[in-house]
């Protein structure tokens, strides 16, 4: 699965080196330019995160049963969280492609892929069939 993530972005690092006049410096340009940058800022484990889980855990009867949507998931944490809490369904939403595919490869690591839907929203004009949600 994590394969599937890296098969994705090497694809559109590809695209764009193809287009551009020297494929093999664009390629390496792009590629150190990855390495040497911070994280992007969907893949930290924020704190906030890590509060919301933990107050998931121990109050689980606040999403039990419940449809659930997360605003900016990043890696997923809070949607895992809530669905291994009991939700009965849970909608995790990025602006980034990239989150998304972690958030899922994070739902199947924890067995809950099938109540985690990923929905790439950007929050600047949110889809009006965004359905309502418990929480």
């Amino acid at each position: 699965a994590q394969d599937a993530v890296i098969e994705d972005y090497m694809a559109s690092v590809h695209a764009i080196a193809a287009a551009s006049d020297d494929y093999d410096a664009t390629m390496e340009s792009l590629l150190c330019g990855e390495l040497a940058e911070r994280p992007d800022y969907w893949s930290w484990l924020w704190p906030s995160s890590l509060v919301i889980s933990q107050k998931l855990a121990t109050a689980p009867e606040f999403v039990r049963g419940q449809s659930v949507v997360e605003l900016g998931s990043g890696l997923g944490a809070c949607s895992v969280c809530a669905a291994l809490m009991g939700a009965a369904s849970v909608v995790a939403t990025d602006h980034e492609p990239r989150a998304l595919a972690y958030t899922m490869l994070n739902a199947k690591e924890n067995g809950v892929a099938d109540v985690v839907t990923p929905l790439l929203l950007d929050w600047s004009s949110p889809p009006s069939a965004l359905e309502p949600h418990d929480v």
